[in-house]
């Protein structure tokens, strides 16, 4: 199958480990071909694709910002969307949904929302994923006790840099941005703090590297993925007495830290992986009852014959 990456480019390996044709197009340096301005009509980006590479299917990645591709509802070919940032975007993903075939919602309390025209579409809770990679095993010593590794911006999340404060002068804490692989090999346990609930790429990252999840108590499905006390271990938002007693116990208790760490690690690699959400995608966007949903997305549009 021809598949054509829009947005953000998930899981372009993955794909192409199971044998398909992937060509990726953003507006960030992400692919091949680069959007020059915003928005862009969907036939400017098909017309700079190779002449042997006619799409079978679209799956966009979820870029977190407003949409960008103008026409693509009209396509005759299979539309994907991999949708992030319910818990942020919600008031326009909403309408943006009518476009869509199959839709892969990763915050589980937002999937209604999505369901557009149910008798057409096909949405899906499809949680998010760890990078297969952060399951190799590194030749690190875990030496730090507590890491966090994100954006600490007090206009965006307060409630995270107000806990981070909070926490660094009581607790071993590490604190960075960016690349976060190493740190997170390097790390006993590892911080995880949400904006809006959501079960965020950190939940699943951390446990892939290894180390044992803090994570604070939210919904969309967290307890459906993932057990307290075995895989992870929950704290509630705001109560950093809690958090710092939590952290003081798994110190002085390193083989249970390490019990806890090597359990979420072995979930996630059996059933959270890129390949799983690639392997899932593939499975559907090949299915007959795709295309019929497709006929009748074009008939609703009046492009053919009901």
């Amino acid at each position: 199958m021809r598949i054509l990456c829009l947005g953000k480019p998930y899981f372009v390996g993955e794909l192409e480990e199971l044998g398909h044709q992937v060509e990726v197009c953003s507006y960030r340096d992400r692919g091949r071909i680069i959007i020059p301005t915003l928005p862009i009509a969907i036939e400017e980006i098909l017309g700079q694709l190779r002449p042997s590479f006619e799409p079978d299917a679209i799956i966009l990645g979820d870029e977190s910002i407003h949409p960008i591709f103008v026409g693509i509802e009209s396509l005759d070919i299979p539309l994907g969307w991999v949708a992030v940032d319910s818990h942020i975007h919600m008031a326009w993903h909403r309408d943006y949904a009518a476009a869509f075939d199959v839709i892969d919602v990763a915050q589980e309390s937002y999937v209604d929302g999505y369901r557009f025209d149910s008798a057409r579409q096909l949405v899906r809770w499809a949680p998010l994923f760890a990078k297969d990679e952060l399951l190799v095993e590194r030749e690190l010593e875990r030496d730090l006790d507590v890491s966090f590794v994100g954006t600490l911006n007090e206009q965006i999340n307060p409630a995270r840099v107000e806990l981070i404060e909070d926490l660094r002068p009581r607790v071993p804490l590490h604190v960075t941005s960016g690349d976060f692989v190493d740190v997170f090999h390097r790390s006993k346990m590892i911080l995880n703090q949400c904006l809006n609930d959501d079960v965020n790429f950190r939940t699943f990252e951390a446990m892939a590297c290894g180390g044992m999840l803090l994570m604070e108590r939210v919904g969309n499905g967290l307890s459906e993925l993932f057990e307290e006390g075995k895989h992870f271990v929950a704290y509630d938002r705001g109560d950093v007495d809690g958090l710092v007693k939590t952290i003081e116990y798994y110190l002085a208790h390193p083989d249970e830290c390490a019990e806890i760490a090597r359990a979420g690690r072995q979930e996630v690699s059996t059933k959270h992986r890129a390949m799983h959400r690639a392997k899932a995608w593939v499975s559907v966007l090949e299915s007959p009852e795709v295309r019929q949903r497709v006929k009748q997305r074009l008939s609703a549009r009046g492009d053919v014959e009901a």
